[in-house]
Order: structure tokens, then sequence, then C-alpha cells
């Protein structure tokens, strides 16, 4: 399963040209989900494609992540953005934190009550 790290690598280095930011966000690892140790090693592979690309690396805990943007580390993605699906909306979570961009920053509005 370690070859996921190595297929990760392999995404970043042909991204080499397209990949136009100083700063690239990996999510940690976290103990106790299923599968977590061959997401490591994929996630690792992100970070060195990153950091043999001059960019800044920075490795955050994804509850982190979601307290800096959302303003609660249990807050999802998918709460804050509905439209999107999960993973895409925890994707742009990491994008804003990468960006530097905080809760304080963005005005999130509930979803319109059906009834």
């Amino acid at each position: 399963q370690w070859l996921y790290g190595i297929k990760a690598y392999d995404i970043m280095a042909q991204a080499t040209s397209l990949l136009q930011v100083d700063k690239v966000v990996v999510e940690g690892g976290f103990d106790g989900v299923p599968g977590a140790v061959n997401l490591a090693y994929a996630r690792m592979g992100f970070a060195l494609g990153a950091y043999y690309m001059n960019k800044e690396v920075e490795i955050a805990p994804p509850a982190t992540i979601r307290k800096a943007v959302l303003g609660a580390g249990t807050k999802k993605g998918g709460e804050a953005f509905p439209g999107l699906p999960n993973h895409g909306a925890d994707a742009l979570v990491a994008a804003f934190f990468a960006a530097g961009i905080r809760s304080k920053d963005l005005i999130i509005s509930a979803p319109p009550q059906r009834g």
C-alpha cells in the first residue's frame, strides 16, 4: 500500500507547471480511522512532491483546519458549503486554510429551510 505515496508524489511532479501557489497544506493523519496508515502514505507523497517543488508545506490536523476556517473543529466542510460534495467542501476548506482565509473572513449563512 505504500505505493500510494509514490503515486501521490508522481501526481505532484506532473503538476509542477500547473501548481502556481507558494504554499501547500496537506491534511495531517489521525488515529482510529480505517485506512489511516494507507492514507498517511499518500499524504506524505503529496507533501514530499510539494517540498521538492520548493513550495512551503504545512501538515495540519483536520480539526485545526476546520477550526481556523469554519470556527469549530467539529464542523464539516459540507455543513458550511452544502452545495458541494463533502470531500469537495473539505478540500475547499483546506484551500482556504492554505490561503490564510479564516472564519472571521467568511460569511457563511445557513441553507434555506424547506417546508
